[in-house]
């Protein structure tokens, strides 16, 4: 049994819905199926309903639309400016992680995209 007290679990990847790249979208462990390509699909959703069901919180999986899905390719600007932009809201409302952040996190990414909209009835404010 997981005793994590959350009321909320956040996973963040990358998700080809077929959005615009730096597009971000809420997804469920129900809304992952065969229309979404993650290289985690299958694994993901079962460790979504996993957690759910162990700690009892709300499991829901933030996807960032790639700009390329080819294998090995760096993270685009895009995503990376919407990486940026989840973590500023997330510092925002739960304050400062005292984890040391990633060297890609230490300079800020300019790039357009990242509509930040949500999929299936969510949306991301």
């Amino acid at each position: 049994m997981i005793e994590s007290g959350a009321e909320a679990i956040l996973l963040l990847d990358a998700v080809n819905f077929g959005g615009a790249p730096g597009e971000i979208a809420l997804f469920t462990a129900d809304e992952l199926s065969g229309r979404l390509a993650t290289t985690h699909t299958s694994s993901l959703r079962v460790l979504m309903r996993y957690l759910a069901a162990e700690s009892g919180a709300d499991v829901v999986l933030a996807g960032i639309q790639p700009a390329s899905v080819a294998f090995g390719r760096p993270m685009s600007a895009a995503v990376a400016a919407s990486v940026e932009a989840v973590a500023g809201l997330l510092e925002a409302k739960l304050g400062r992680c005292d984890a040391a952040a990633p060297d890609w996190a230490a300079t800020p990414q300019v790039a357009s995209g990242g509509s930040q909209k949500g999929g299936r009835g969510h949306s991301w404010t």
